[in-house]
C-alpha cells in the first residue's frame, strides 16, 4: 500500500509539472502572439518584423501591433502610419519607411485624413522623444510650409520645426531658416543660416543665395568678386554626384548659378566704365507692408511696398522724384518692389549712367 501511495504521488507530481510546463508554453505562445505587457517600442519592432513576412495574416497582425505602438505614443509608429497613408511626399521630404511601406502598400489604402491625424499626433510626442529625429523635425516644417498641416500661424510653426532641426544639424532646415529670415528682410540672420547650411552640407542653393547677397548688396557691401566666388562654390558642389538631389533640381541649380556667374562677370566689366554710387537705406514695418527710408531724406519715407489680397504694389511718395507726382507699380514680389523703388529713386537723383550699390542699414 505504501508503494502504491508513493507511485500515485509521483504521478500527481509529474502531472502537476506537466500542467505547469504546458501552461508556461501556452502563456509564452500567447504572449508572443499578442505581445502582452510589451512596451510601445516592442510593439513597433514586432510589428515591423511581421509586416515584412509573406503571409497576409502576419502582415495584418504586424499592422495591429504598429497601431498599438502609435496609440501608446511611439514616435516611430506614428511616423510609419503617417507615411503609410500618404499618396506622395513634398519635395525634399526625408522618407523614413520606404521599404516597409512597399511591403504592405497593396493592403492599405491612401487616406490623407489618416495621414494628417498621425502627423498631428506626432506634434505632441516628437519633442520629448529620444533619438535622432532631425529629419522628421524638418519634415514637419515642410508640412506646415506647404499647408499639408494646418495652423493659424503656419509660418511660425514651420519656423519652429525648421529651427529645431537646424539646431540638430540638418542643412536643409538651415536653408529653410535662411529663406524665412530673407523674406523678413533680416539679411544678417538669413546669411548666417545660409552659411551654416553650406558649411554643414555643402548646400549649393545656399551658396547661390549668399552670392546674391553680395551681388545685390543685401546686408553687405556689394562685391561682385565675392558673388562670383559663391556662384562658383555652388557649381563646384553640383559637379559632384549627390543622391539627395533629383536630376531636375540639379540642372535647375546649375542653370541658376551659371547665369548668375555670367552676369556677375559682365557687371565687373561694366563697373570699370561707370561711376559707383553707394546708397544706404532702411525699412520699417512688416513682411507684408513696409516703408523705405534713406538718410538723404530724413524723417520721410521715399516709398512703400504693400501686399493686399495677394497683390503687391510698390509706390514712391510725393515730392521724392524731381518734378514728379507719386508713382505706383504692381510688382511680382516684395523684393522686386523694393528694387524698383530704390533704383527709380537713385536714377532720378544721380542719373541712369551710374552704378548703384544699395546697402541695407538697420533703422
Amino acid at each position: 500500500m505504501q508503494i502504491m501511495r508513493k507511485i500515485k504521488n509521483a504521478f500527481i507530481f509529474v502531472g502537476i509539472i506537466a500542467i505547469l510546463y504546458f501552461a508556461f508554453r501556452a502563456y509564452s505562445y500567447l504572449s508572443e502572439m499578442y505581445c502582452w505587457n510589451c512596451t510601445s517600442q516592442e510593439y513597433f519592432d514586432k510589428g515591423s518584423t511581421l509586416i515584412c513576412m509573406e503571409d497576409k495574416k502576419n502582415k495584418n497582425r504586424g499592422l495591429d501591433f504598429i497601431h498599438s505602438a502609435a496609440k501608446k505614443g511611439n514616435v516611430d509608429a506614428q511616423i510609419f502610419l503617417g507615411e503609410l497613408h500618404m499618396e506622395s511626399f513634398p519635395e525634399n521630404y526625408h522618407i523614413f519607411n520606404k521599404e516597409k511601406i512597399q511591403s504592405i502598400r497593396m493592403m492599405v489604402p491612401i487616406d490623407k485624413k489618416k495621414a494628417i491625424s498621425h502627423f498631428n499626433d506626432l506634434l505632441g510626442t516628437l519633442p520629448a522623444a529620444k533619438g535622432d529625429y532631425r529629419n522628421m523635425q524638418y519634415n514637419l516644417g515642410v508640412f506646415f510650409k506647404t499647408g499639408f498641416l494646418e495652423s493659424k500661424s503656419k509660418e511660425e510653426q514651420a519656423k519652429k520645426w525648421f529651427a529645431l532641426s537646424a539646431e540638430a544639424g540638418n542643412s536643409d532646415a538651415m536653408f529653410e531658416l535662411g529663406l524665412y529670415y530673407n523674406a523678413l528682410g533680416d539679411y544678417d540672420s538669413a546669411k548666417k543660416w545660409f552659411t551654416n547650411a553650406y558649411n554643414a552640407g555643402k548646400d549649393p542653393a545656399s551658396a547661390i543665395m549668399i552670392g546674391d547677397y553680395y551681388f545685390y548688396s543685401k546686408g553687405v557691401v556689394k562685391d561682385y568678386d565675392q558673388s562670383i566666388q559663391w556662384y562658383q562654390n555652388a557649381l563646384n558642389v553640383l559637379a559632384e554626384p549627390d543622391v539627395s538631389l533629383t536630376e531636375k533640381r540639379t540642372r535647375q541649380l546649375i542653370d541658376n548659378a551659371s547665369q548668375r556667374l555670367k552676369i556677375a562677370h559682365r557687371k565687373i566689366q561694366e563697373k570699370l566704365q561707370k561711376q559707383v554710387v553707394h546708397i544706404s537705406y532702411s525699412i520699417e514695418g512688416s513682411i507684408r507692408n513696409y516703408l523705405i527710408y534713406t538718410p538723404e531724406i530724413c524723417g520721410r519715407p521715399i516709398g512703400e511696398i504693400k501686399m493686399e489680397n495677394g497683390v503687391i504694389k510698390a509706390s514712391i511718395k510725393e515730392n521724392i522724384l524731381f518734378g514728379s507726382a507719386p508713382m505706383t507699380k504692381e510688382v511680382a514680389s516684395m523684393s522686386k518692389g523694393l528694387s524698383w523703388v530704390l533704383n527709380t529713386y537713385a536714377k532720378d537723383k544721380y542719373g541712369a549712367a551710374s552704378v548703384f550699390n544699395f546697402v541695407l542699414k538697420k533703422k
